[in-house]
């Protein structure tokens, strides 16, 4: 900064992994003289994103602790054994075998559906969960209210709208939205407006290509965007909430099953 480089540039040299979503929108707070409300916005993003974790982390914790009392108890034989005859090697073998699949299953997933994996591998994982019920739907959501959330800030800051949207496709973290925003960029070229391609996506809901189609065409479209994020971030964690009772009571309703056809 002191040699006369600008802040995006030497926030961006200092830090290779910063994301073109933050870049861009920092860029434009710092053209338009609006970096402390670019800032603001930017760090609201990121707080909505970590409470949706925490959210998800919060909701998991009884599942995966019933799978492990499961598997630590079961079976009672080898449980027997550990307490009366000092097993220990063959009991924590067994866990091992048991539960080092799970883990890897696990880790696997996460590794895969990171941002800076390849695409077509977080394509192929991302249309799994997809046909997943309840859970698709709400994953749906959700990147639909980043998406919303990433175009609404980035408008705000003074971003044009054509080069908004790549940058908001890919924040979104969805696969399906952003190599369906990619393949606009033609189109776009030749005088056609998002709202006319959104209606031509099957990707996005007609609720929502409706409501960004009057607010492109009201001036209003940064409101419009906010009022999206607002509706799908609600949607999408109720949904998440829902799969995750109803995955927990399949759940239980497993675990007391086997306890009653083992006793």
């Amino acid at each position: 900064i002191v040699a006369g480089e600008t802040f995006p540039t030497a926030w961006t040299r200092s830090d290779a992994a910063l994301p073109k979503f933050d870049a861009a929108l920092i860029a434009a707070g710092e053209k338009s003289g609006r970096l402390e409300s670019c800032l603001q916005m930017l760090a609201q993003y990121y707080r909505d994103r970590a409470q949706l974790a925490r959210q998800v982390i919060s909701s998991t914790t009884y599942p995966l602790l019933l799978i492990h009392m499961v598997v630590l108890i079961f079976p009672t034989s080898m449980l027997n054994e550990l307490v009366w005859q000092g097993k220990v090697i063959p009991f924590i073998a067994q866990k091992v075998m048991v539960l080092g699949p799970l883990y890897v299953v696990v880790l696997g997933f996460i590794i895969l559906l990171q941002n800076k994996r390849h695409a077509a591998i977080r394509g192929i994982v991302e249309r799994v969960l997809n046909v997943v019920p309840l859970l698709g739907s709400a994953r749906r959501k959700l990147a639909l209210a980043r998406l919303s959330a990433a175009l609404e800030a980035l408008i705000r800051s003074g971003v044009p709208v054509i080069s908004s949207w790549p940058l908001a496709a890919a924040a979104s973290g969805f696969v399906q939205f952003h190599d369906r925003v990619d393949s606009w960029a033609r189109h776009i070229e030749m005088g056609q407006t998002p709202a006319d391609m959104l209606r031509r996506s099957p990707e996005f809901p007609e609720m929502f290509s409706n409501m960004y189609a009057s607010g492109e065409v009201s001036g209003q479209l940064d409101d419009t965007l906010h009022r999206l994020y607002v509706y799908y971030q609600e949607e999408g964690t109720r949904g998440l909430k829902l799969f995750s009772q109803v995955a927990t009571r399949l759940l239980y309703f497993g675990i007391a099953g086997l306890i009653a056809w083992k006793v």
